[in-house]
């Protein structure tokens, strides 16, 4: 690699200024992040490779108390859903080894079930992510709840709380 000399055209600040808006540049546009996000799945890809078939160090047991229940289950097919609408592939390439997800690529989430399973209401125009249906469904509730005729006390009736979405 050649070497600069003080007469060159060149400087080290020049240097350092064009790798500064290089960076900067790259950071605005995405670009850097989606970078960023493939090596770590690639590099998250080998250690799979390397480990397979033995528990992989990443994993931990908040993610297994989950995993093993109805509700965190749900919670994490709805994570694989957001993901797969925003089309953050390398993101969920990441997401799911490290959350022990063994779904193959050719079976994506049953998103009419799910919806079913949390009650929402029938989806109309473009698709949504079921979180983003979920929480649209929500607010919706709670605002027809502010209008919602008061009770025997003379408060309005409240929305039910959000945990009780999750019961399956």
């Amino acid at each position: 690699m050649a070497t600069l000399s003080p007469t060159s055209p060149k400087t080290t600040e020049e240097i350092e200024s064009l790798k500064s808006l290089v960076s900067d540049t790259l950071l605005k546009r995405g670009v850097l992040g989606k970078i960023k996000a493939q090596l770590r799945a690639s590099v998250f890809a080998v250690l799979q490779e390397s480990e397979e078939g033995k528990r992989l160090p990443s994993e931990n047991s908040k993610v297994q108390a989950l995993r093993d229940t109805g509700a965190g289950q749900l919670a994490f097919d709805l994570v694989w859903d957001f993901l797969q609408y925003l089309d953050l592939e390398y993101t969920l390439a990441v997401f799911k080894p490290e959350a022990s997800l063994n779904k193959p690529e050719s079976s994506p989430i049953d998103a009419a079930a799910i919806a079913v399973d949390l009650d929402l209401p029938e989806s109309t125009g473009s698709e949504k992510p079921l979180l983003l249906r979920m929480l649209e469904s929500r607010m919706s509730q709670k605002r027809e709840g502010a209008t919602a005729p008061k009770n025997k006390v003379g408060r309005r009736r409240k929305s039910p709380p959000l945990n009780s979405l999750f019961v399956i």
